[in-house]
């Protein structure tokens, strides 16, 4: 019984530390940082989905860099709070077992669980890319435009 009330103890500290500025911060950086392969297919004219599971390996790569880097960071917050990697795992498919359907544990917990999905994590960087393809994109028309303006009046 004492694992179960360490769970509890352990999801509002990971949750304080998942949803906050310096969490998310180092999330945009590692998107910022390997956004480049995804903007590329963009550019190419695709969109991976899970209807076309044509993916590039690239891509896969990233996302285990992705596990590799964020997984361990949430490890560390579990040990930091007296807990094991394993022990939070089981605690939490209990917890998603056992709460009610609006609970915020369970929310919390699904969302972490659902970013540990290549299918989540692809669209994460899906839509970051077409963000940073747009922002491109856009200064590259103003640019033109400029260059029109001054060059060719």
């Amino acid at each position: 019984m004492p694992e179960e009330s360490k769970e509890v103890d352990i999801l509002p500290r990971l949750r304080g530390i998942l949803m906050s500025s310096d969490f998310s911060n180092q999330f945009e950086e590692f998107a910022e940082d390997n956004i480049g392969p995804f903007v590329r297919v963009l550019d190419d004219g695709k969109s991976p989905t899970l209807e076309h599971v044509e993916h590039d390996h690239e891509l896969h790569d990233i996302y285990r860099l992705y596990l590799e880097t964020f997984e361990k960071k949430i490890e560390k917050h579990i040990v930091e709070a007296g807990s094991t990697l394993d022990q939070f795992m089981r605690d939490a498919r209990r917890t998603l077992e056992s709460a009610e359907e609006f609970d915020s544990s369970r929310f919390f917990l699904e969302a972490l669980l659902a970013t540990t999905t290549y299918e989540t994590f692809l669209g994460l960087m899906m839509t970051e890319a077409r963000r940073v393809k747009d922002k491109r994109d856009a200064r590259l028309d103003t640019i033109d435009e400029n260059e029109e303006k001054s060059g060719h009046k």
